[in-house]
């Protein structure tokens, strides 16, 4: 029998910290990972994402106050006993525990000095393998009608395809761009439409920087929270570590873009920033209004 070509790419990390400010009074009682989108919480969606995207193993960077994801993703037996003679055994497996296969492991990380910083601890989880990073502020919903896919999909195929780094950007209005880190591209044959002379609007792309709020944006692309990392990311971050209080993602990613080493991925999906209230009812009401 053919076996199935695995994922080059099994491993994952989520990170979740912060104070959740923009959430305030809620959060000093619910970490916003929890906050809901109908009747599951924002970090299920991510974790589904994953393993839809075929990652095996997670580790959730964890800081404090956290303490309810790791009861989320663990066993409930007296929940199970009490849903017995109410549901089959596969319901209660999907609202108890729908990632048993995953290996979903756990790290605190106290005071992080920056998003670099706080990936940087990850480093003996991921170890010489490549990763996904996930930021739990950005959700993903496929588009209506569309196959199924995700940005976790996407940046996979993408790295299997051309093994450099890569992040996934989505498009933005032209009034709004000053408000992202926007994404420059090199002009490359691969990205020109040859039939009609011009860029191909769809296509993915090699990095030539990221600007953060540009007043003048280059482009109308932004990264957002997903990427597809090497081991290579974590000597940048040293080195960075050393000089910077707070080590930011976006300065290892532009050295990785002037060595030629980074992809843009263009997403398919619908992306929300769940990082404030606004964010979280748009997610909500795009999940509602295209529910099957």
């Amino acid at each position: 029998m053919k076996q199935t070509k695995k994922n080059t790419i099994r491993k994952a990390i989520i990170t979740c910290g912060g104070y959740a400010t923009r959430f305030l009074p809620i959060t000093k009682a619910i970490p916003k990972e929890m906050l809901p989108i109908a009747d599951k919480p924002v970090i299920h969606y991510i974790v589904q994402e994953l393993k839809d995207a075929g990652i095996t193993d997670i580790l959730i960077l964890i800081g404090r106050g956290r303490e309810t994801l790791q009861n989320y993703f663990d066993r409930y037996p007296e929940l199970e006993y009490a849903l017995t003679n109410k549901k089959t055994q596969e319901q209660i497996d999907d609202i108890v525990n729908p990632f048993a296969e995953l290996n979903i492991t756990y790290r605190r990380v106290a005071m992080p000095c920056g998003s670099a910083d706080n990936i940087y601890h990850a480093k003996e989880f991921t170890g010489s393998d490549p990763f996904v990073v996930a930021y739990c502020d950005d959700i993903f919903f496929e588009e209506r009608n569309k196959l199924r896919n995700n940005p976790s999909i996407e940046l996979v195929k993408d790295f299997e395809l051309n093994k450099k780094e890569c992040i996934t950007v989505f498009p933005v209005p032209i009034e709004n761009a000053s408000n992202y880190g926007i994404v420059s591209r090199k002009i490359a044959r691969s990205n020109v439409d040859e039939s009609k002379g011009r860029m191909c609007a769809k296509c993915n792309f090699e990095v030539q920087s990221i600007i953060e709020k540009p007043k003048n944006p280059p482009s109308l692309f932004a990264f957002c929270g997903r990427f597809i990392l090497t081991d290579k990311i974590y000597n940048l971050i040293q080195e960075d570590r050393v000089i910077d209080d707070e080590v930011c993602l976006v300065k290892q990613l532009n050295k990785l873009a002037q060595n030629n080493n980074l992809r843009a991925v263009q997403t398919r999906c619908r992306r929300f920033d769940t990082g404030d209230a606004k964010g979280l009812f748009e997610a909500n009401k795009y999940y509602f209004a295209n529910k099957n």
